[in-house]
């Protein structure tokens, strides 16, 4: 290869090395930080990929401006590219250093901006030089150390996650302790959870909303609403796979997570592949189902990452929502978008970008019509875990789209909202599949009554009943009634399903209460509670 097609080369190849590498720093940090929430490399890759390009296209377009202006090297305009980009990116840190100073809002602005100025100043100036495109390099590629050294160190003391066996052989239909294995009637099955719905008690006690007339609605519909139900866990990483396998994920004195960096890892528990597999469809319930000929249908809602489809389900609906998801706003997080809101689009301080919601505010519509439009043959198990009424609330009582105050009040507004589309919903599933067993719960309580921060031990019986009190409610076939009682608790649900499946009585567990924390000062311990 000649000298000049060598150094043709160099010129592209290291800006685009050098952006990539600068692009590649803030995702590879927050991985690090995040290994514990089972993320994959696409889950990141995705948005580095697009961040890549963005800045490769941004590059190239100001080098043939440039170019056709006046001459200009491409390690120089790189250079300037690389540094505003690096600077931009660590405007956080750079945010928070100027804080701890005790600089004021605006004087954290000024100095980056200075930095800034500064930066691009100086690569302007040196950035012709391979030298200082070779100590660019250099600074990018040593940046990535510190996450990798994390990701590395780290690796090795997360949880293993259980031995992730075929569904079939982890959960085999023969000889299993929960009902007969065989089955009499395969009907369809919905399973819809409500996060965060409260039960009657905490909805009038915490609330201010009598949710009586709600209730004997849906008993006028067949349905048998267990008024005293509390979860058995008061967070979704806990309920939904003792729900689901039908058995307690984890028992009094054990913890469920480790601290790994500044993040809880979890543990696997009696899981087959880990907590977060289960509530994705690596669990008992499905595995019983499959084994049936019943095709598994998991609804995923994009406002939470942990219920999102992972590769378990036979048809996965995907939340038809506008904005960003969980993920993407931890993301934006690292950039400052506050930024570009308030000076670029001239909007009030303080605003935040618009959180992913459907079209409704609630997801359940859009649910209906998926569930209605399903092609498939034979029998099917839906699992659909909405976001309402969890905050933040986007659907007043009227169902009027917007954001509500983060308040009881504006829950018990946006829980009005959930009642009539459920019933809506109850309406077209019951007049499409009559025979189908329906059921509508919740897997914990709002816990709003609980301060952040609040020690496990100092939780009182209300909080207790607050961060637990549930909406649990089956319509089954009237021979499939037995076990039913007010005080049921969702480890015991399929049980009961699955015992109207094999036409006889339920062999139910004995109710086992426990709250949990996720963060400090306590995370990672399981308290077991009475309800009282």
């Amino acid at each position: 290869m000649s000298g000049d097609r060598r150094d043709t080369l160099r010129w592209v190849a290291q800006p685009m090395l050098l952006l990539a590498l600068v692009c590649a720093s803030p995702f590879l940090a927050f991985y690090s930080g995040n290994m514990h929430e089972g993320l994959g490399f696409m889950d990141l890759g995705v948005y580095w990929l697009g961040l890549v390009g963005t800045a490769w296209a941004i590059y190239w377009v100001a080098f043939g401006l440039m170019a056709w202006i006046a001459p200009v090297r491409s390690f120089r305009l790189s250079a300037i590219w690389a540094t505003a980009l690096i600077l931009f990116l660590a405007y956080r840190s750079v945010a928070a250093f100027f804080l701890g100073l005790g600089w004021s809002d605006e004087g954290q602005l000024a100095g980056w901006f200075a930095l800034v100025g500064a930066g691009v100043l100086l690569a302007a100036v040196f950035g012709g030089r391979p030298a200082f495109h070779q100590f660019l390099l250099l600074f990018a590629a040593l940046a990535l150390l510190p996450s990798l050294w994390r990701i590395a160190s780290w690796w090795q003391a997360l949880p293993d996650q259980g031995p992730g066996l075929p569904l079939a052989q982890a959960y085999p239909l023969a000889g299993n302790d929960i009902w007969s294995g065989q089955a009499v009637r395969t009907p369809n099955i919905y399973w819809i959870v409500s996060d965060s719905y409260p039960n009657a008690e905490q909805l009038l006690a915490h609330y201010g909303l009598d949710n009586e007339t709600f209730l004997r609605d849906l008993e006028s519909r067949g349905f048998y609403v267990a008024r005293d139900a509390h979860s058995n866990f008061s967070n979704t990483r806990l309920s939904v796979p003792t729900m689901l396998n039908m058995e307690y994920t984890f028992e009094t004195g054990e913890e469920y997570a480790v601290r790994i960096g500044d993040g809880w890892a979890p543990k696997p528990g009696r899981t087959n592949s880990g907590t977060v597999a289960a509530i994705a469809g690596d669990n008992r319930s499905v595995a019983f189902i499959k084994q049936l000929g019943y095709s598994y249908v998991h609804f995923e809602g994009r406002s939470f990452a942990l219920i999102r489809c992972r590769g378990y389900e036979d048809v996965c609906i995907a939340s038809q929502s506008a904005g960003f998801s969980e993920l993407e706003l931890s993301l934006l997080e690292l950039v400052p978008y506050d930024l570009v809101l308030q000076y670029g689009l001239g909007l009030p301080k303080g605003t935040t970008p618009a959180r992913t919601r459907a079209a409704s505010g609630t997801g359940i519509p859009e649910l209906a019509d998926a569930i209605l439009a399903l092609e498939v043959e034979g029998p099917l198990f839906l699992y659909a875990h909405l976001s309402s009424p969890h905050p933040p609330f986007l659907a007043d009582e009227n169902c009027k789209v917007g954001a509500l105050p983060a308040s009881r009040k504006s829950l018990g507004r946006n829980v009005r909202c959930v009642n009539r589309q459920l019933l809506a919903l109850v309406d077209r599933l019951q007049a499409s599949d009559p025979d189908a067993i329906l059921i509508l719960s919740a897997d914990h309580g709002p816990r709003m009554t609980i301060k952040p921060g609040t020690p496990l031990f100092l939780w009182g019986p209300l909080q207790v009943r607050e961060a637990l009190g549930i909406l649990n409610a089956f319509r089954l076939p009237e021979d499939c009634r037995r076990g039913l009682s007010p005080s049921l608790t969702p480890v015991n649900t399929m049980r009961i399903v699955f015992a109207c499946l094999g036409g006889h009585a339920p062999r139910l567990l004995a109710p086992k209460h426990f709250v949990v924390r996720g963060g400090p000062p306590d995370g990672g311990k399981i308290r077991r509670v009475t309800i009282r």
